[in-house]
């Protein structure tokens, strides 16, 4: 009997040897930021790659626009609601991620939980929408590792870095917690309802381009997620929990952004979900383009 093996799986599994080998060699020279592997690239703005995750948590923190203009520079603007600027901070587990080759679509077979923490904005001259990864933070699992490093190397102007999370089911609902050094930074008791706004959830997810801008505010790049590619399944308004202690808590803000003087909004008024600026979805999915530099300001920004 004859054992016919698919090209498809053999490219997959020669990409996740060469990913699994540069990216143990990516955590190992990591603290002397020289390294540079295919996990990275696989990761990257570098390489197109499909994303899976399942499920995904979301909080949206209002703070007033000009607070959020600090850190973009002067080629992008918040993209407000109802005169509000928003930063998403997300929970989520990395289920699948692919890579493009000439056969499509390939796994990389890494996973992983993740917190990212997003600002919505667009572009001053033209006012296309996109968003901006602040952080991303990975489990200090041995993918988590390598998708901590890969981020470092390749993602412009991103805080990488490591945390804790977890997901577990209470009487009440579901409880999300974050832990980074061991301490806790976020945690969110959440139950799910039908969404009950609509025009907020379609204003904050339908955004089709990822812009990446340097910490010296003097690189853009633009990445597109193609509109036909973005999956979001099973969505529910996160409301929350009614018989939980401090059923929203959070230390992100003044321990990643203090420099930005953001740590009021640990404690937000008005408080996010109950203005239904809190969501669930069981899956959401995304191709992300190669990202290409739009601009380089050599005069600063």
């Amino acid at each position: 009997m004859s054992v016919r093996i698919k090209p498809s799986f053999v490219i997959a599994l020669l990409l996740q040897c060469l990913v699994v080998i540069d990216g143990v060699r990516t955590v190992d020279m990591s603290e002397g930021n020289v390294a540079r592997s295919s996990s990275s690239h696989a990761l990257s703005s570098r390489m197109t790659v499909r994303e899976t995750e399942t499920p995904l948590v979301s909080i949206h923190f209002s703070m007033k626009p000009a607070e959020m203009q600090k850190m973009l520079g002067d080629r992008l603007v918040p993209d407000v609601y109802d005169g509000k600027a928003f930063i998403q901070v997300s929970m989520f587990y990395i289920t699948t991620l692919e890579m493009s080759t000439f056969l499509g679509f390939v796994p990389s077979l890494m996973s992983s939980w993740c917190m990212r923490i997003s600002a919505y904005v667009k572009m001053k001259d033209s006012g296309e929408k996109g968003y901006v990864i602040l952080s991303a933070d990975f489990e200090s699992s041995f993918f988590g590792k390598i998708m901590t490093s890969g981020c470092k190397s390749s993602q412009l102007g991103t805080m990488c870095g490591t945390v804790a999370l977890n997901r577990t089911k209470m009487s009440y609902g579901q409880l999300f917690s974050v832990k980074q050094d061991g301490n806790e930074i976020l945690h969110l008791a959440a139950q799910l309802g039908n969404v009950s706004n609509t025009p907020f959830f379609n204003w904050a997810n339908e955004r089709y381009v990822r812009f990446q801008l340097s910490a010296d505010k003097k690189t853009l790049k633009r990445g597109t997620q193609p509109e036909n590619t973005k999956i979001w399944e099973g969505n529910y308004q996160v409301k929350l929990a009614a018989g939980a202690v401090d059923p929203i808590w959070s230390k992100v803000f003044q321990t990643k952004f203090a420099g930005y003087g953001w740590g009021y909004l640990d404690d937000p008024v008005p408080e996010p979900c109950g203005q239904g600026w809190c969501f669930f979805s069981s899956k959401a999915a995304f191709v992300d383009n190669e990202a290409t530099v739009l601009a380089v300001n050599d005069t600063g920004a």
